[in-house]
């Protein structure tokens, strides 16, 4: 597998594209759930706003949506989508769905996590559409378990646990896999990240696996403690693994191989079309909570910026020693190891983002979608192809905001044109938390959260979110 780099210097979030929501649009799911949650602390981490959802929901179709209709008119399920793509609302029956993988066939398997409560155990969930209307008729059981990652290779499910990787044989022309069979296993599933996204390409499983703590100090989060010098969690933590996608009871010690080092929290990433791999990593928190001397709430509150980029095979991306400025353009040495904000130090041989988002907004699920002539999204504005789709979970506290008026809570695109080159990111989709103008507190009264976006092989798009429990299928009809 060839990993390649990208080293432009950041754009920061800003542009919107006009979008609106389609006549008659309206919220055709009903019954969110509660989604009280309140984080992890790290705003961009492990299964924050758990809500009480839907329950396990195993019964025939959901009801919610009324397809994608036809032209103008059509519905967009509650979310605001630029002129011409309509929405439905797939499934309100997966209390906490995170990541999701669509199967050639067009069957639907999704990773749900634990609530956060302990009201309700996580699962993999498969889901079918029997007469294409864009909602789920059946949602059946698979796997007891909570969990965060999935994808889809030919007859394989792969599902990601918080210690191991599972893998389910498929039988064509069935919904529900096989019994799993343990692929990876003994992975690290305490601490701050615990979660692990799974994605195969080629003969490879990549895993991430996120960092224990926040800034690998020696008290973790604890104000004025040092960091560990050197940060012995990255032997085992904090970046992206490789294992044999048809080997069994693998561990990062036998079988597997670390690709790149120094993300936080890679839980977002994706292949790009040459098999070369991606990442938006979720930053590190609490610089004036632990720092207060050094630095205010205000630049707590816009530092570090979530960095993308274009990994390169060996690559070290800093965490926790280094953290990116976006407004000094820079990357700088972190207070726990004697950076004072503006000290560059060893962070000077580390690689420039190819672009920022604003910080704390917890990009968590990216989904790459190619135009060609006959291909599945031949039919989408060229505005919305060759690029990557982003879903983003939004700060759990203040941070720089959006157009819109929200810190993320939303999906975004990124144009990719040739060696990688990467325009400004604009809004896909919007509406998920609900009316800024009534929310007070996040993310608290958010109605939903995006975590998981992933392209299907008819030309629709899938977004999972695990605050109200719902899954859209966004289809693009024309203006």
């Amino acid at each position: 597998m060839t990993l390649r780099l990208r080293t432009t210097l950041p754009v920061l979030l800003g542009a919107t594209l006009a979008i609106t929501a389609c006549p008659g649009a309206g919220d055709s799911g009903e019954g969110e759930g509660e989604g009280e949650g309140e984080g992890e602390g790290e705003g961009e981490g492990e299964g924050e706003g758990e809500g009480e959802g839907e329950g396990e929901g195993e019964g025939e179709g959901e009801g919610e949506g009324e397809g994608e209709g036809e032209g103008e008119g059509c519905d967009t399920a509650g979310l605001n989508l630029p002129d011409g793509f309509c929405a439905t609302v797939f499934s309100n029956g997966v209390a906490h769905p995170r990541h999701i993988a669509i199967g050639a066939s067009g069957d639907v398997y999704v990773a749900e996590a634990n609530a956060q409560d302990g009201s309700t155990t996580g699962a993999l969930w498969a889901l079918r559409d029997d007469d294409d209307d864009g909602v789920a008729d059946v949602t059946e059981h698979v796997y007891d378990g909570g969990a965060s990652g999935v994808d889809v290779d030919g007859d394989q499910v792969f599902l990601g646990l918080g210690d191991q990787v599972l893998r389910f044989p498929l039988t064509a022309g069935a919904l529900v896999p096989g019994e799993p069979i343990v692929a990876v296993t003994g992975l690290p599933s305490n601490g701050d990240h615990f979660h692990k996204s799974v994605l195969v390409v080629g003969d490879d499983l990549i895993v991430n696996i996120g960092s224990a703590t926040n800034a690998c100090q020696v008290d973790n989060r604890v104000a004025g403690s040092p960091g560990i010098d050197p940060c012995l969690e990255l032997d085992i933590r904090a970046g992206l693994w490789r294992f044999d996608k048809n080997g069994e009871a693998q561990t990062q010690a036998e079988g597997g191989e670390r690709i790149v080092t120094g993300l936080r929290n890679g839980n977002a990433f994706t292949a790009m079309p040459d098999n070369s791999l991606v990442t938006i990593v979720n930053g590190r928190d609490q610089l004036f909570e632990n720092w207060p001397a050094q630095f205010t709430a205000e630049e707590s509150a816009r530092l570090p910026a979530e960095e993308m980029h274009f990994l390169v095979e060996d690559g070290d991306y800093g965490w926790p020693y280094c953290f990116f400025d976006p407004v000094q353009e820079k990357h700088v040495l972190a207070p726990e190891y004697g950076g004072d904000g503006e000290e560059v130090g060893r962070c000077a041989n580390i690689p420039a983002p190819a672009l920022t988002l604003p910080a704390h907004w917890a990009p968590l699920g990216l989904a790459h979608v190619a135009s060609s002539t006959d291909g599945p999204f031949s039919a989408w504005p060229a505005a919305f192809t060759d690029g990557i789709f982003v879903a983003i979970h939004g700060a759990r506290f203040d941070a720089p905001l959006s157009p819109e008026g929200l810190p993320g809570y939303d999906v975004e695109f990124i144009k990719v044109g040739a060696n990688n080159a990467v325009s400004t990111p604009v809004q896909f989709a919007t509406g998920f938390a609900g009316d800024p103008d009534t929310i007070t507190t996040l993310p608290d009264d958010a109605a939903h959260r995006p975590v998981g976006v992933a392209a299907a092989a008819d030309g629709s798009l899938f977004i999972t979110d695990d605050k109200g429990g719902r899954i859209w299928r966004v289809t693009y009809v024309g203006e």
